[in-house]
C-alpha cells in the first residue's frame, strides 16, 4: 500500500483491517459504512482481506486507491492472494515448530539417559550374587534417580504444553554446589564401582558459591561424569 501520510487515510485503513480480522472476512470500501472517513482520506476504493490458515489469522492485506478510475480487484483475485500467502506463513511456522518439537525430544532423551543409567547400575549391583551388602543404600538411590526422572519429565511436559524452551521462567537461588557435587557422584557410585573407577570431590561451601537452578546444574555435572566415565579405561 502506498501512503501519502494522510491520518484520515491511515484511519481508514485501520477501521477496515479491525473489521476484516474481526470477522475473518475480506472487507471492501463499497460493502461497508464509511463514506464519510473515505471523503475526507480522498480513497475512492478500498480492500482488506484477512488471511487466515487453519482457522487462525496470520495477516492482512489492505489495498486502496485515490484514483476514481481505478480497477477493482476480482473476486477470485481477493481470495486466491491472501489465502495463498497465508498457507506460506502457516508451512513457515509449522517448520519452525517441528523443529521446535524434534529439539525438545532429542534433549529429553540425552538428559533421561542419565538417572535411567544410575537406576540400572544400582538394579545390578543389588542382583549380584557376588556382593553381600545391605540392599537398602542401593534402593534408596534408585529412588533418589527414580525422583530425578520423574521431575525431568514433569519438566518435558511443561515445555510441550507451553512451548517454551526452558525451565528458567524461576529466579535463580544459591546453590549448594559441593552437596550436588556429592549427590552426583552417589548415584554414579554404582557406574564407577563396577568399571573399578575411583571419583572424588574435592570442594567446600565457602569456595563454591553459585546462583542458578539445582537441577540444571545437577544435569550439567551429571552429564560431565558420565561422559567421563564412559570415556575413562577401566581402573582408572
Amino acid at each position: 500500500r502506498h501512503s501519502d501520510g494522510a491520518s484520515d487515510r491511515r484511519a481508514l485503513a485501520g477501521e477496515l483491517l479491525r473489521r476484516a480480522v474481526a470477522s475473518q472476512r475480506e472487507q471492501a470500501l463499497s460493502d461497508v459504512d464509511l463514506a464519510d472517513l473515505s471523503a475526507r482520506a480522498g480513497v475512492t476504493r478500498a480492500f482488506c482481506a484477512p488471511m487466515l490458515a487453519a482457522g487462525r489469522v496470520v495477516g492482512a492485506i489492505y489495498l486502496d486507491a485515490i484514483d476514481a478510475g481505478a480497477a477493482t480487484p476480482s473476486h477470485a483475485w481477493r481470495l486466491a492472494i491472501p489465502s495463498l500467502l497465508a498457507l506460506s506463513i502457516d508451512r513457515d511456522r509449522a517448520v519452525r515448530d517441528a523443529r521446535e518439537h524434534a529439539d525438545i525430544l532429542s534433549i529429553a532423551a540425552h538428559e533421561i539417559r542419565n538417572p535411567l543409567t544410575g537406576i540400572l547400575g544400582y538394579a545390578d549391583l543389588a542382583l549380584d550374587p557376588d556382593v553381600h551388602r545391605d540392599p537398602r543404600p542401593l534402593l534408596a538411590r534408585i529412588r533418589d534417580d527414580g525422583d530425578r526422572l520423574r521431575r525431568l519429565l514433569d519438566d518435558v511436559m511443561r515445555l510441550v504444553r507451553t512451548q517454551a524452551a526452558s525451565s528458567h521462567g524461576a529466579a535463580p537461588v544459591a546453590l549448594d554446589v559441593p552437596a550436588i557435587l556429592h549427590d552426583v557422584r552417589n548415584r554414579l557410585w554404582a557406574t564407577a564401582e563396577k568399571r573399578h573407577i575411583s571419583v572424588d570431590v574435592v570442594a567446600n561451601k565457602a569456595g563454591c558459591q553459585a546462583l542458578g537452578h539445582a537441577d540444571d546444574l545437577d544435569r550439567v555435572i551429571m552429564n560431565l561424569l558420565t561422559n567421563a566415565l564412559a570415556h575413562t579405561p577401566e581402573g582408572g
